[in-house]
């Protein structure tokens, strides 16, 4: 078995886990799975320009400035016309509402209309993206999602060419210290109970301090309050009072486990739902927390 292989077993083998626990999350992980499986597929196979990591000035990092705000992470010359045509069979796949408008976009992409490059080249890309939508007759948050399943296999491929500068700089922000996200998810682990927060724009874990708010940093004298539904302790909102925000945390998991973090957050989506009915929202928007 390869490397992909495996990791696309444990992937699945994952989402059954989190599916024996919550089965109620069963649409929205089998939507989100091929997604996901051809996200880890991208991340081993695509060859993208690797930044140095000595080019990253690591004083600049423990003062709190991101990698992505000292060099770009996502660049014109990756080969996102490789990435599209691999991932809009398996958005289709997991959305087939989303079909038409994406086999518009990929017309667009082989005939020259789209050229995902200078979207990528601008400095602001929101009036490329105007400009495509208007085009081709297409909805702006359908090429949203689209650029969102393309770039984090290139985010992530380079994030692990960084993995030594980013787990050595002593980063102590509530943001991601490679992309500048914030926190999708945090887990407290069962034998060391820290808490890691995970990135699910570039895939990053980071230690983090249990007594302050990722996004608003409030400290607390205790650990901050946490909302949980009875009897499913282990699945819990982090919340803050001060910024109105929510973090969905897995508490002690075990240490020898797999587990995505992101597949965890998508098997927590019924809390997403119950903290924003109570005037919370996430501590970052996701493809799938967001309700309307």
């Amino acid at each position: 078995m390869t490397d992909i292989e495996g990791a696309s077993a444990r992937l699945a083998r994952e989402i059954g886990n989190v599916l024996e626990r919550n089965p109620q999350s069963r649409n929205i992980l089998q939507a989100f799975e091929p997604i996901l499986q051809e996200k880890a597929r991208l991340a081993e196979r695509i060859v993208c320009k690797q930044i140095d990591p000595s080019a990253i000035d690591r004083s600049r990092l423990a003062g709190g400035i991101p990698v992505i705000r000292q060099t770009p992470l996502l660049l014109p010359e990756d080969p996102w016309e490789e990435i599209v045509r691999a991932v809009i069979p398996a958005i289709i796949q997991g959305f087939p509402a989303l079909r038409a408008e994406l086999l518009v976009l990929q017309k667009g992409i082989d005939d020259g209309t789209i050229r995902l490059s200078d979207f990528y080249r601008a400095q602001d890309g929101h009036p490329v993206l105007a400009r495509w939508a208007a085009a081709i007759v297409v909805r702006q948050v359908a090429i949203d999602f689209l650029l969102w399943a393309a770039e984090k296999p290139v985010l992530e491929n380079r994030r692990r060419t960084l993995q030594e500068v980013l787990s050595t700089s002593g980063w102590d922000r509530g943001y991601c210290p490679c992309c500048g996200e914030l926190p999708s998810v945090a887990v407290i682990h069962e034998k060391i109970p820290q808490r890691w927060l995970h990135c699910s724009r570039c895939g990053h874990d980071w230690r983090f301090s249990r007594t302050l708010c990722p996004c608003c940093a409030r400290e607390s004298q205790r650990e901050m309050p946490y909302f949980f539904v009875e009897g499913r302790e282990q699945e819990t909102a982090f919340i803050c009072a001060s910024c109105k925000r929510y973090l969905i945390t897995v508490n002690h998991i075990g240490d020898l486990e797999e587990h995505d973090p992101d597949v965890l957050a998508m098997g927590m989506a019924h809390l997403d739902l119950l903290m924003q009915q109570k005037g919370f929202l996430p501590m970052t928007v996701s493809a799938w927390n967001v309700f309307d």
